[in-house]
């Protein structure tokens, strides 16, 4: 079990970094937990990634990149992320996320002019967040405003990944004191090219986990906008913004699986090699269903964001829904998993040097994934408007989605950016999948009880939800709204887990099922001992150099 699209581009990239776990790679753990130590860019990886011109792999290949489809994309990153959490953050995410913006709405010449930069190893800033506001774009207060000659761009952006070291931002600003959501736009800004001192870049950031992350804070002052660095109709930024994120979140969540993957290779090499109360700790039957729960975690996660990536591709005009799923829900079993074998490593979880010291950079780098780019939250608040309108539209049709959803690998149509959608205006074709498998025969008597189980939490979602007021799907509504988009996220995945596997393994799906707590029926679950011995099969099947022979 597994989806990642195993490249050609990312098995070289692999190739180029060498195992991570190896001893004798002067790119491996050792030099990765030397930079981390100083808090700082492993600049070796940052090296080979030039070398490899990394930043063409989020360039559409129409302008000179090798972006066609976002599984590759998502598998190359994923190979940077395996190795170094902060590096696959800092090297490019950054101008992935803010190259996005431009790709979706930008001109012709902005277009040209940012893919130039990006083949070329530049940097871009996605200069989004305040600290005062977070993740409530509306509340922005960074504005461009009218000065007698043109316009000029005040305020100060913070937290923002490569801001110091950018050849150019994308600065989401208000461009109209007006409240709505039609008082913002995108400014690209380049910093060289402003009179100082226009663009300042404020101290930089120290955190807990990434730390070699470069973030910092940049602030503007009176520096001058020109009409062709807006960026999209004026006006329009917080719908574009809304729009470029549905394929940014999908692609950064792929990007963290890659996280979760390392810690499984490390637990797994430990326990192989180790012996406890006179036997081999890989025979302990907690050891065994933990290492399986993990994977279990990992094939479920890697599930959503496959199903998510082909979605944009194939019904781009739901990727609201999917997109902000799989970041909600992979930002959370990865962190779940990641605890689960800290257990597993016991006091070896912590430890900073020697086999097991990358586990506690682990630890400290998944604490990112839940608000990195957008926090759990904010993909609540992209569904929870949503939820009636589903509940009228969806939730009660037992057709089938289209196959190619989940045919990983399979060709895909040219990725438009124009199609996407704020919302996903009450479609949604994954989710009501559950309800057509509960009246088919599973093959296996507890995948049709877990199957069954999820129908009738969709049945019950829809007959919450058909009602709910408009206060009740606005970001101030109470806790019973956000858990409601709780329960939906869980249902979506599990119809991504059986679309994609059901008729390849009962068994080993039924686990991954298990692993997803439905409300009212049952808490998540480690697999049952059936269903162990076959996740672990799979799993030494996936890393078998990691095994003590």
């Amino acid at each position: 079990m597994g989806t990642e699209a195993v490249g050609t581009r990312a098995a070289e990239l692999r190739t180029r970094l060498g195992d991570l776990l190896d001893s004798a790679n002067p790119l491996g753990h050792a030099a990765v937990l030397a930079a981390d130590e100083r808090a700082e860019m492993f600049a070796e990886g940052e090296r080979v990634l030039d070398e490899f011109g990394f930043n063409s792999e989020f360039v559409p290949a129409e302008l000179g990149g090798r972006l066609r489809r976002l599984d590759e994309l998502i598998d190359v990153l994923r190979a940077v992320y395996r190795h170094d959490p902060c590096l696959g953050a800092g090297y490019g995410v950054s101008s992935f996320i803010a190259a996005s913006t431009v790709w979706a709405v930008g001109s012709a010449e902005q277009r040209a002019d940012v893919a130039t930069l990006l083949v070329n190893n530049g940097k871009l800033a996605a200069a989004y967040n305040e600290l005062a506001h977070g993740n409530d774009l509306p509340g922005c207060e960074v504005a461009v405003t009218p000065n007698g000659h043109g316009r000029v761009l005040n305020g100060r952006k913070e937290v923002i990944t490569n801001a110091a070291r950018a050849d150019a931002l994308v600065v989401f600003a208000r461009t109209s004191p007006k409240p709505g959501s039609r008082s913002h736009t995108p400014v690209l800004v380049n910093p060289a090219a402003a009179p100082s001192p226009a663009v300042v870049a404020l101290p930089r950031y120290r955190t807990d986990g990434l730390r070699g992350l470069p973030l910092a804070g940049v602030e503007f002052r009176d520096c001058p906008v020109a009409d062709d660095q807006l960026i999209g109709e004026p006006g329009h930024g917080l719908e574009t913004a809304l729009r470029s994120f549905q394929v940014t979140r999908v692609v950064l969540s792929g990007m963290t699986t890659g996280l979760l993957d390392t810690a499984l290779r490390v637990a797994l090499r430990h326990v192989s090699s180790r012996s406890l109360y006179g036997g081999a700790a890989m025979d302990l039957p907690w050891v065994r269903a933990q290492l399986a729960a993990a994977y279990a975690d990992l094939v479920v996660c890697e599930t959503v964001v496959d199903v998510a990536a082909r979605a944009v591709h194939l019904i781009p005009a739901e990727a609201s829904l999917h997109a902000a799923s799989a970041k909600y829900l992979v930002s959370g079993l990865v962190s779940r998993a990641v605890g689960g074998l800290a257990g597993v490593l016991g006091a070896h979880s912590y430890v900073r040097d020697g086999a097991t010291g990358m586990f506690q950079k682990l630890v400290r780098d998944v604490k990112s994934a839940a608000i990195v780019h957008a926090s759990r939250v904010a993909c609540q608040q992209a569904i929870l408007p949503q939820l009636a309108l589903l509940a009228r539209r969806s939730w009660h049709d037992t057709m089938p989605p289209a196959p190619e959803l989940f045919r990983s690998g399979a060709e895909l149509p040219h990725l438009r950016w124009d199609r996407l959608s704020v919302s996903a205006k009450g479609l949604d074709r994954l989710s009501p999948l559950v309800l057509r498998e509960a009246d088919r025969d599973q093959g296996d008597g507890r995948l049709g009880r877990v199957v069954a189980d999820f129908a009738d939490e969709l049945r019950n979602l829809a007959e919450e939800c058909v009602d709910l007021s408009v206060g009740q799907l606005q970001p101030s509504a109470g806790p019973r709204s956000y858990e409601l988009v709780s329960r939906f996220v869980t249902v979506s995945a599990g119809a991504a887990c059986l679309g994609r596997w059901r008729d390849q393994d009962p068994v080993a799906v039924a686990a991954l099922l298990t692993r997803l707590p439905l409300n009212g029926k049952r808490r998540c679950a480690t697999p049952a001992p059936e269903q162990t011995e076959r996740l672990l099969a799979q799993l030494w099947q996936r890393y078998p150099s990691d095994l003590s022979h």
